[in-house]
């Protein structure tokens, strides 16, 4: 991950994004990422 992430930032990318799950969440802010909003998922049973 910190290669990608210095690779991005080597050709000039100024913005990463990604999508993480409660598990993740730790390891994504502790490379620097931070949390804008939750996504939330909705199933009916029918």
């Amino acid at each position: 991950m910190l290669a990608l992430i210095q690779l991005s930032s080597d050709w000039g990318n100024k913005y990463m994004v990604l999508q993480a799950s409660e598990l993740g969440l730790p390891l994504y802010k502790n490379l620097g990422f931070i949390s804008q909003f939750t996504i939330r998922n909705y199933q009916k049973i029918i």
